[in-house]
């Protein structure tokens, strides 16, 4: 939670640290299915269940319950999310775009962790709860008549929509919900191919992948114009390959 100490947080205006909170279930479940940490798995699969519980507290009922609604401080990177607009204030809910792509991809390594404790019940459940954050994505994507198409930041209840480039306001590209899009395997490789490849002032974006239960392997960044000439199962097959003299 943030700090209330005048500088760091605000603990009765800002929520819940939700996006921080699914970043460190994605951690933990990347390590135990790494090591195949059956013990590991069974004793943080109830912590798991808590915070898809509460997040699934959040689901907005205007958009059939596809997507989150979370406010001040709930996203993971700086600047901190100040809120939705609510007149001439802010701090008001709305659908962050990180917050839905860190879910998938916690749900993704719990949905393995089940699996390896043998627990299907619980696997079915994830697969239910991310099969229907999946389909609210659409509501956070730049509106585009033709590819690319990108995460814009978040969506207001209003469906006003931040970080779209060329927008006369809000109009800017963010960068991290997009970048772990990719790199979380959130996307397949044709919205791989849609994300961008350059800022409109020509500078290129860059995501990297890691190590993962499917692909042990060293860090490799990955420079997505590669993605012009292969698809990103492919760039990914050709830099887990290992190399021999």
């Amino acid at each position: 939670m943030p700090c209330d100490d005048g500088q760091d947080g605000n603990v009765p205006f800002h929520d819940w640290t939700f996006e921080e909170t699914l970043s460190a279930v994605v951690m933990v479940g990347e390590q135990l299915l790494v090591g195949r940490n059956a013990s590991g798995a069974a004793h943080y699969l109830p912590l798991f269940w808590r915070t898809s519980n509460l997040l699934e507290t959040r689901r907005d009922p205007a958009t059939s319950y596809t997507t989150f609604l979370t406010g001040p401080s709930s996203n993971l990177l700086a600047p901190s999310f100040g809120g939705a607009s609510v007149g001439d204030h802010y701090g008001g809910w709305a659908a962050l775009a990180g917050v839905h792509v860190t879910y998938i991809a916690a749900l993704d390594r719990m949905v393995e962790c089940a699996r390896l404790v043998g627990d299907t019940r619980a696997a079915g459940i994830f697969q239910a709860r991310r099969a229907l954050t999946v389909d609210g994505l659409a509501l956070l994507t730049a509106p585009s008549p033709r590819p690319p198409s990108y995460f814009v930041r978040s969506r207001d209840p209003n469906g006003t929509l931040h970080g779209v480039l060329g927008q006369s306001q809000h109009g800017y590209f963010e960068a991290s919900p997009n970048h772990d899009a990719v790199a979380l395997r959130v996307v397949d490789d044709l919205q791989v191919q849609r994300i961008p490849l350059q800022h409109p002032a020509r500078q290129p974006l860059l995501v990297r992948t890691y190590r993962c239960w499917c692909a042990p392997t060293k860090l490799h960044p990955l420079p997505l114009p590669e993605l012009q000439t292969q698809s990103h199962t492919q760039y990914l097959y050709s830099i887990f390959t290992p190399k021999h003299a």
